[in-house]
């Protein structure tokens, strides 16, 4: 799963890209070929929760950490903040 990242890491975490064209490319690239012949694949809640580990991983690395607007402090995005990024 990584090898996929890891072959457009550099594009993906550039800072001068906007935020909708790394999450394109997570979606497009990474996911697909993560997902490629899973309709095969006898599937463990083992192997769904790394799947879920691996794709809340990516996502902080797509969003990186954001400004609290409360506190002003840095922090990572929550899994559920995340998502909600991804589909707005």
């Amino acid at each position: 799963m990584t090898a996929c990242y890891h072959s457009v890491q550099r594009l993906s975490s550039s800072s001068w890209l906007p935020k909708n064209i790394n999450i394109g490319i997570y979606s497009i690239v990474i996911w697909s070929v993560i997902l490629y012949g899973c309709e095969t694949w006898p599937l463990t809640l083992w192997e769904e929760d790394r799947l879920k580990v691996f794709n809340n991983k990516m996502l902080g690395k797509v969003f990186g950490p954001n400004k609290d607007e409360v506190t002003g402090e840095w922090r990572r995005l929550r899994n559920e903040e995340q998502i909600l990024l991804l589909f707005k």
